[in-house]
């Protein structure tokens, strides 16, 4: 006979299981599974920025968007992926010779987490992409499996096996809906202007992961960061309506600071864009990120 324990461990990893794999967010007890994520969100441990190679974080966090981009994973696989890396690194002085291999297993244990089996890539896959993207660097040493397994198993040790830790791509599509739903767009802008708002919010989600200083704030608060910034590049006003404050409870106040952080970031990055626009006009070439003598590349 099952303990009261044991059944309720089954109760959650049940839970989880479907929020995982359905639009939560649309469904009736979408506010209950909002509380539930917040009480979760209250659990996660502290970001003290003290890893050794916090420096070389924004190099490894680009690469993980960029493979779990070419592997057609989820945003919150990569969310995912991204904040298990930091809570290793965070916990753990990994070799500068490990953390490409700490880095690929983060994204492969979010993707088994996360994905349905049949879009969990296949170590051939792996294989592929990771040529293109690390040109140079033993590719069949990084997919070894005895190297992968003792990787993967010192990433979950690591977590403690707590696998289930809130980012902010898990609040957004909820606050997303909210926000679509809080508005009546004209009808003759009405479809462009979701559109917009649905990309803008996207674009600042995943600018999220670059700076290390998104981690000093929850997760609910960062995904509501981007929807108001999002809200500002569509011209959408106000900034953070009441109704939405009501709904999700954040003030305009408490977002600021986030929200300051992104558009600073994506006023840096549109500048950096019209510097490149010559060669932007070029062929797309696959960004490939290296690691040299404690430094990070883009080539």
């Amino acid at each position: 006979m099952k303990t009261q324990t044991n059944e309720k461990e089954e109760e959650n990893r049940s839970d989880i299981y479907w929020m995982a794999h359905q639009h939560w967010w649309t469904q009736t007890l979408a506010t209950d599974n909002y509380r539930w994520l917040c009480e979760q969100e209250g659990r996660l441990p502290p970001f003290l920025a003290r890893s050794p190679q916090l420096c070389l974080r924004r190099c490894l966090t680009d690469w993980i968007a960029t493979l779990g981009q070419q592997l057609h994973l989820g945003s919150i696989t990569r969310h995912l992926a991204v904040l298990m890396l930091d809570l290793f690194m965070e916990r753990h002085d990994v070799p500068p010779t490990q953390l490409l291999a700490t880095a690929l297993s983060c994204l492969v244990i979010a993707c088994k987490f996360e994905e349905c089996e049949e879009h969990i890539p296949r170590r051939k896959t792996l294989a592929e992409v990771l040529n293109v993207c690390l040109p140079g660097v033993s590719v069949e040493h990084l997919l070894g499996r005895d190297v992968m397994l003792q990787t993967e198993m010192q990433v979950l040790a690591g977590l403690s096996w707590a696998l289930f830790l809130p980012t902010a791509a898990h609040f957004s599509d909820y606050f997303l809906t909210l926000a679509l739903h809080e508005v009546s767009f004209p009808s003759h802008q009405g479809r462009d202007k979701q559109l917009h708002l649905r990309r803008y919010t996207s674009y600042f989600l995943e600018l999220s992961l670059q700076d290390h200083r998104h981690l000093n704030f929850p997760p609910s608060l960062v995904a509501a960061a981007c929807v108001s910034a999002a809200r500002m590049c569509v011209r959408l006003p106000p900034t953070w309506p009441g109704q939405l404050q009501q709904l999700i409870g954040y003030n305009l106040q408490q977002l600021l600071p986030c929200v300051e952080l992104l558009i600073r970031a994506y006023k840096s990055d549109r500048d950096a864009n019209k510097k490149r626009k010559e060669q932007l006009l070029e062929p797309s070439q696959p960004e490939v990120f290296t690691l040299s003598r404690g430094k990070c590349t883009n080539e």
